[in-house]
């Protein structure tokens, strides 16, 4: 709590943190020094340890510069995702968020989920989301689905009925984390030292300043983060994206 006290005293009023949980909660399972499954985690989706070690240190330390909770799902063992246990697990992360704190000093927390396996974007999942009260986030990953796919999955979970104009039921959430077709090591030796965009992703762009203009339209907030690794510098990324936004509200105008 103290650490997110710090980081809140840093930042103008308007600033809003995206946190992202703990592996301890996020991961299935414990991991070796090399990062290799070295046993089944037991905290894994335990709610009760997410609010205690997470949730409220949080939410107390940042106060109201606190903006979306992220829960990565590391990816899951194979066998999960197959059914029936791929409906078992969904079932478990709708209870999971379900049973997070619903507020905590006149705030209300906005939880969000990420996962990092393409099997589980799927009707049931973003249907478990919207009922448990969690938004999807959008994650730019080589081991995800491109962002116009997942921006599908988050037109099911607001816009079920396929109306036009469609609009977000909730906080956009993305995180932008790495260029398709490399992994975190190689596009860390290819971008390093971070201070040119060397692969610029107009596709991705495009697609995420789209999503950026529904939420705009929908009255809703925007919560977008970029890494280094995702076109090869950061603040570059950034402001790419928001030139993408504004272009694209000309042209809409």
């Amino acid at each position: 709590q103290a650490d997110y006290a710090r980081y809140a005293r840093q930042v103008p009023t308007a600033f809003r943190f995206l946190v992202k949980a703990p592996a301890a909660i996020t991961d299935a399972v414990q991991r070796a020094a090399g990062g290799e499954p070295a046993g089944a985690n037991p905290t894994f989706l335990d709610a009760s340890v997410a609010a205690e070690r997470f949730v409220l240190p949080a939410l107390e330390g940042l106060g109201a510069k606190a903006g979306p909770l992220v829960f990565q799902l590391s990816p899951l063992p194979r066998d999960w995702l197959q059914p029936p246990a791929a409906h078992a697990l969904i079932e478990r992360i709708g209870a999971f968020v379900a049973a997070l704190p619903r507020a905590l000093n006149g705030q209300t927390p906005i939880y969000a989920v990420e996962v990092r396996d393409a099997a589980l974007l799927t009707p049931r999942f973003v249907r478990t989301l919207r009922e448990a009260g969690a938004r999807l986030t959008i994650g730019i990953h080589a081991r995800m689905p491109n962002a116009a796919r997942q921006s599908a999955a988050l037109r099911a979970m607001d816009a079920p009925g396929d109306e036009e104009p469609w609009r977000l039921r909730g906080p956009l959430v993305v995180r932008w984390n790495l260029h398709a077709g490399y992994r975190y090591e190689d596009a860390k030796n290819r971008y390093a030292p971070f201070d040119r965009l060397l692969d610029p992703d107009i596709v991705t762009r495009g697609a995420l300043a789209h999503l950026i203009r529904v939420a705009l339209a929908s009255h809703q907030p925007a919560f977008v983060i970029v890494n280094n690794k995702a076109e090869g510098c950061a603040p570059l990324s950034c402001v790419e994206l928001a030139r993408a936004v504004v272009e694209g509200l000309k042209t809409e105008d």
